[in-house]
């Protein structure tokens, strides 16, 4: 058996038409189809010996060489189907499938080599964004400390004029931006109010903290005075002593009372700040909730963009994917109607044909009756 009969090809088919019929063996006798056959596995080694043999020009003409002098008969080409013929039809139609299945190929790997276009344009978007997200990021956040920083200095500027202004200066001050901490539509608005008028009461405080240091060292002078004009002998004392004693009492008593109501006033302004305070806490705490509240309910809408967008997606998919099974579907519709077609025009060629050999046969016969008659 040669080479071309191994492969099942003709002397005359081309190096395309070896590697096709090669490739056919190939998989008819591959080990994994056929575990624990002997004769596939002899049969698939005399496939690898004649394809390694017919691949390299140089060795098959000298391989038909070979042929010729061993006296064996040449390889005869195979003869060309007639046209019309039922092996023409077949071949043709074989070749037909052929070219549908490389034209599917071809289809299917530019559509992967698309995909995975769209896949590296898709992960460039992604990485981009990524990228453009952390900018911004980073720029929020030096803007941010920007501001603080500059906040900072503001307030320590404020402070420091503060410290200048007199007493009813600074509670004027305290009391307007109360009024526009109430008045303010804005929520940022009201927090610049707050932080102006917590400022204003911080000074305040540390101003009388101040004055009440200064009435303990005012206490502690005329304790020691009084102590002192205890200690002199009682012949010292005379009408001018006694007269300056009273005056010290009557300006310590008057200095108690203005102590007694500058204490009531920082008691009542502290109870006043200490309800503003609160009041204030519980709009920032409302303010809070309501922002919080705001926040879930976009995040919540959010979530259900990205479900109702991968819902759409999923249904352009399945479209998409439909619409592939539908085209696939009616190609194989229409090839198979072709197929129809074409065998039944064979068939109705085939038909034409008996009938013509039928009439030559007649007219052979009616010509010999006729030549026998005369």
């Amino acid at each position: 058996m040669s080479h071309y009969d191994t492969l099942g090809v003709a002397p005359d088919a081309d190096a395309a038409a070896v590697t096709r019929a090669f490739r056919d063996r190939a998989r008819e006798l591959h080990p994994d189809r056929n575990p624990g056959n002997p004769a596939a596995q002899q049969q698939m080694a005399a496939v690898n010996r004649a394809y390694q043999t017919l691949r390299n020009p140089q060795q098959r003409a000298a391989y038909d060489r070979s042929l010729n002098l061993s006296g064996s008969a040449p390889p005869q080409p195979r003869p060309h189907p007639r046209p019309g013929s039922r092996e023409q039809v077949v071949e043709e139609e074989q070749e037909r499938q052929r070219q549908r299945a490389e034209r599917e190929a071809e289809r299917r790997r530019e559509e992967q080599a698309e995909e995975e276009q769209r896949e590296r344009e898709a992960e460039r978007r992604r990485r981009r964004a990524r990228r453009e997200r952390e900018e911004r990021q980073r720029e929020h956040a030096n803007r941010r400390r920007r501001a603080e920083d500059e906040t900072w200095r503001a307030e320590q500027h404020m402070r420091e004029g503060m410290r200048t202004w007199p007493l009813w200066q600074l509670k004027q001050f305290i009391t307007n931006h109360e009024r526009q901490m109430e008045e303010a539509a804005l929520p940022s608005d009201r927090l610049f109010a707050a932080r102006l008028l917590e400022m204003g009461q911080e000074e305040l405080l540390r101003r009388y903290r101040a004055d009440e240091a200064d009435e303990a060292d005012g206490e502690q002078w005329e304790w020691e005075a009084d102590r002192d004009e205890r200690r002199r002998p009682s012949g010292s004392s005379t009408a001018g002593a006694e007269a300056e004693r009273e005056r010290r009492y009557r300006e310590l008593r008057e200095q108690r009372e203005r102590r007694e109501r500058r204490e009531r006033e920082r008691q009542r302004d502290a109870e006043e700040a200490e309800r503003e305070r609160q009041a204030r806490v519980e709009r920032y705490r409302r303010e809070r909730e309501e922002k919080q509240a705001r926040e879930r309910e976009a995040a919540r809408r959010r979530a259900q963009e990205r479900e109702a967008e991968e819902q759409r997606r999923f249904v352009e998919r399945e479209r998409a994917r439909r619409r592939r099974i539908d085209a696939e579907r009616d190609r194989q519709r229409q090839a198979r109607a072709r197929r129809e077609r074409e065998e039944a025009e064979r068939q109705r060629r085939e038909e034409n044909e008996q009938r013509f050999r039928a009439r030559s046969a007649r007219g052979r016969r009616q010509q010999a009756e006729q030549d026998e008659q005369n």
